[in-house]
């Protein structure tokens, strides 16, 4: 089963009538499950960026946006690992907070490769 971003509908907008409004929902997955590319270990990220997000969290009590992962699959088409691809210091700052579960955005390789383009 390969998890894809889900999207929830608001109808409660009370400034036009009848109109939807989609918001993105994200997934949650263990910190354990979701695999470093040896590039972001390489190339950790600023100490300020991790604080940014541990201050932020410590505040809110959630971060400011998912960490973005790619969930790749083996040759029978099962999830054999989730990529990080993005959101690094998030991902640092949860696992210093020892946070077991992060919000995640689920995309494909071709989604990825079109926002790098960008």
């Amino acid at each position: 089963m390969i998890l894809i971003k889900k999207y929830m509908i608001n109808t409660k907008d009370h400034s036009k009538k009848n109109s939807l409004t989609i918001t993105p929902d994200y997934d949650t997955v263990l910190i354990e499950d979701i695999y470093i590319p040896t590039s972001f270990m390489q190339r950790p990220p600023r100490k300020c960026k991790v604080r940014r997000a541990i201050d932020f969290y410590k505040k809110h009590g959630y971060f400011d946006k998912p960490v973005t992962i790619i969930p790749e699959t083996n040759e029978k088409g099962l999830p054999n690992k989730l990529v990080l691809v993005d959101g690094y210091a998030r991902y640092k700052a949860a696992v210093y907070l020892h946070i077991k579960e992060i919000k995640a955005e689920y995309i494909t390789y071709e989604e990825y490769e079109r926002r790098i383009k960008q």
